[in-house]
This record gives structure tokens, C-alpha cells and sequence, in this order.
């Protein structure tokens, strides 16, 4: 019987289900699960007693359901936060922007008459990583993990900032705080470096 490569290859997991997947359990599942065990001293207002973890399987749907919904609330939050933060990157001494070697307005210089010649539009990121993910998928599963990554450091630099409001010591909290700017940090520098090699990529392919 021969075999349809077509339903084959639609069935086969490919590398950004995969990457999916770990933005998902990372960037929002586990976040929501500390922001919930932060707030189970605080279940009565909002919960009866055996809405977390119990000992029943119940308590622990009922645990994983708040933690997805307030990994959600993480997630967007870090999302809004994202952009404004780029350029004050870009103002940051080299030497503590490792990994990155062009500034993302040196390359949004480059890409923005190949997206006017292609009709892309203006939104630079957007149309060079659909331009990407459509003409290497090879290139763009090496951009999916940057993405991946730095939606984690993202997500736990939120949670570590509401866990240093929430810790009542103020050793703990200044602990949680340096950790949380460090993980805006590295988000900071997954982000670029995931936005380079978009951009290099889709320069890449415009070569003859």
C-alpha cells in the first residue's frame, strides 16, 4: 500500500508544535502556578477551601485551571511591556548587550524597502517573520526557540516582581527583584536576538 507522504507529513510533530508546547508549560502554565500558590492564603475570598490542591483530583483540576487563567494574565501582561522596553535596550553600553551585533534600527533601515518592493506592509517584524517562516523553515525553527526562551524569561520576570510584593521580609523581596530584573534582562536579549536573526534571515533570501 503506498504511502501518503502528504498526511504523513501532517501528522509528523514538527519542530514549532514542539516549541509550542514549552511556551506554553513555561511561559504560562508555570508562572500561573506560582502566581496561584502566592495567592492561596488568600483562596477563601475567591475560592471555597477545596478549590486547590487538597488531595482530591478536583482540587488539583481546579489548581491547574487557575493556573492557566492567571498564566494568561501573566502573559499579556508581559506583552504590553515588551515593545517600550526595546529601545531603551538600544541605549544600553555594548558591553552589556552580548549576542547582538547590529541595532534594530539598522536593520528595520534595510528591510523596509524590500517590504515596499514586496508590498508586505509596515510592520516590520510581523511581515519579515511570516516572509520567514513561509520561504526557510529550517531558519525559522532557530528563531521559534529564541521566541520560546524569551517568553519564559518574560513570564518569570512578571511572576518574580509580584512575588517580591509579596513576601513581607525585605532580604526576600530585594532577592526577588535583582532575580526579576536579571530575567527582563535576558528576556530583553532573546527578543533582539530572535528579531536579528529574523531580519538576517529575510535579508538572506532576498539574495540572488
Amino acid at each position: 500500500m503506498p504511502i501518503d507522504r502528504e498526511l504523513l507529513s501532517r501528522a509528523m510533530l514538527k519542530p514549532g508544535d514542539f516549541f509550542l508546547g514549552v511556551t506554553v508549560l513555561f511561559a504560562v502554565l508555570l508562572p500561573g502556578a506560582v502566581v496561584t500558590f502566592f495567592l492561596i492564603p488568600y483562596r477563601d475570598l475567591v475560592l471555597s477551601s477545596r478549590s486547590l490542591p487538597g488531595g482530591d483530583a478536583g482540587a488539583w483540576i481546579a489548581f491547574a485551571v487557575v493556573s492557566y487563567l492567571l498564566g494568561q494574565v501573566v502573559y499579556i501582561v508581559g506583552s504590553l511591556l515588551s515593545e517600550p522596553f526595546e529601545d531603551a535596550w538600544e541605549r544600553l553600553p555594548i558591553y552589556l548587550r552580548p549576542n547582538t551585533t547590529r541595532s534594530l534600527a539598522e536593520l528595520r533601515s534595510e528591510v523596509q524597502p524590500i517590504l515596499d518592493k514586496l508590498r508586505l506592509g509596515s510592520r516590520h517584524a510581523l511581515s519579515v517573520r511570516e516572509f520567514v517562516r513561509i520561504e526557510s523553515p529550517n531558519a525559522f525553527v532557530g528563531s521559534e526557540r529564541l521566541e520560546s526562551e524569551y517568553k519564559l524569561f518574560r513570564s518569570l520576570a512578571v511572576v518574580l516582581v509580584i512575588a517580591a510584593t509579596a513576601v513581607h521580609a525585605w532580604p526576600a523581596s530585594a532577592i526577588h527583584l535583582v532575580l526579576a530584573v536579571t530575567a527582563w534582562w535576558l528576556f530583553l536579549n532573546r527578543r533582539v536576538q530572535r528579531l536579528e536573526a529574523d531580519f538576517r534571515s529575510f535579508l538572506i533570501l532576498q539574495l540572488p
